[in-house]
């Protein structure tokens, strides 16, 4: 069954409504430490954000090739992590 909240989340980054989608998106992470698809949303979000902080500790999290991709998308945004 799909989450809701993911689905949310999905939905609001897709549409560029950056807080919306991190808020969903750690909502998602209080019950999956480990969703990718959470983790990955959050780390955009905070990047289009500017807070260099969450990005960072939501990307400590991710697995190593999945965190090059991210450091690429957020230097792209400004954000170097």
């Amino acid at each position: 069954m799909p989450d809701p909240d993911l689905g949310e989340a999905m939905r609001a980054a897709s549409a560029g409504q950056w807080d919306q989608a991190l808020s969903r998106a750690e909502v998602v992470l209080q019950r999956m430490p480990r969703n990718l698809r959470a983790l990955g949303i959050g780390v955009t979000a905070a990047c289009h954000l500017k807070r260099d902080g969450v990005a960072r500790s939501l990307l400590r999290r991710m697995p190593l090739p999945r965190q090059r991709a991210m450091r690429q998308l957020c230097a792209r945004e400004g954000v170097l992590l």
